[in-house]
């Protein structure tokens, strides 16, 4: 009866120890992966800084041909000079959130924003140009033939990728809450699991010292 005993609490604490070790092995790996899912945050927080900054960028270059329009002739120059640093911005920005691209439709976008971009800007060079010149009608003819749709379509690609960009988040975002959820259930089923062979493993050792007092003294 004594060895029938010790066989079943080393068979109880062999089982409880395993599913300890689940439970260890299981915290290990809730841990990365909550690292990850802070990596990821702060990734996107990083991306919807970037394309916000370059929203702000291109608002401000759209603004410049009429407010260059509007100036005086001896503050034009001025103008001109000022936009440069919204190009600054607007690439650098770019720059950063090529680091955070998450998918290939999210590449492609990027690389038709920037190719949108770069006419819009070459257009908007010679229509100072040519006003420069003294050809006025000429340049505003350029600005809504070329300028004005280019700056469209540039809005409009950055508008495309800005939605892919929050598409992204939202899915994510999605998919660690049913992690959070599924995990949940399995420490939980872990613990209960542990919680009952500990239980058994004690009623079955009790109850056998109940029926073999004597044996269970020696």
């Amino acid at each position: 009866m004594k060895g029938q005993l010790l066989t079943r609490l080393n068979l109880g604490t062999a089982c409880a120890v395993a599913v300890a070790l689940a439970m260890m092995t299981m915290t290990w790996w809730v841990t990365q992966e909550v690292e990850e899912a802070a990596r990821n945050g702060k990734q996107s927080a990083v991306a919807a800084e970037a394309l916000h900054q370059t929203s702000g960028a291109l608002w401000q270059l759209r603004m410049t041909v009429p407010e260059y329009l509007l100036a005086p002739a001896n503050q034009r120059a001025h103008v001109v000079r000022d936009e440069e640093k919204w190009h600054a911005v607007l690439q650098t920005n770019l720059a950063a959130f090529a680091g955070t691209l998450h998918s290939q439709a999210e590449a492609e976008a990027l690389t038709e924003l920037r190719a949108q971009y770069l006419r819009y800007r070459e257009a908007r060079q010679k229509f100072f140009a040519l006003h420069k010149a003294g050809r006025s009608e000429e340049a505003l003819a350029w600005r809504d033939l070329t300028v004005s749709p280019y700056g469209a379509e540039t809005v409009r690609a950055l508008s495309r990728l800005v939605s892919l960009q929050r598409a992204h988040g939202e899915a994510r975002q999605n998919e660690e809450l049913e992690w959070v959820h599924r995990n949940r259930l399995v420490v939980f089923a872990l613990s209960v699991l542990l919680l009952f062979l500990l239980t058994l493993g004690y009623v079955g050792a009790r109850h056998a010292l109940l029926r073999n007092p004597g044996e269970g003294g020696q």
